[in-house]
């Protein structure tokens, strides 16, 4: 059928120190906001926009999915409860 894979194992997972991983996430999230930055600030420079407005709605779609379960980030219940969802 299809390929699945056990939430709590790929959550586990992340409990062990890999750090090129964690590394590499910290220089993702540190583009992400610089290139933000780096588009609004021209935009005001040049007035107009920054940035393409679909590059802004993907960003926001996908924000607004995530919110929407905001209550199963801290439920200790939940199959998605773990320190990196808490953490995003």
């Amino acid at each position: 059928m299809g390929y699945f894979y056990d939430l709590d194992v790929y959550l586990g997972r992340l409990n062990e120190p890999y750090y090129p991983v964690y590394i590499g996430w910290i220089i993702a999230m540190i583009c992400f906001y610089w290139y933000y930055y780096k588009s609004l600030r021209q935009g005001f420079k040049d007035k107009c926009g920054g940035m393409p407005w679909q590059t802004n709605m993907w960003n926001f779609a996908n924000d607004f999915v995530y919110v929407v379960g905001f209550s199963r980030w801290f439920s200790k219940t939940s199959p998605t409860h773990h320190w990196v969802t808490e953490f995003l």
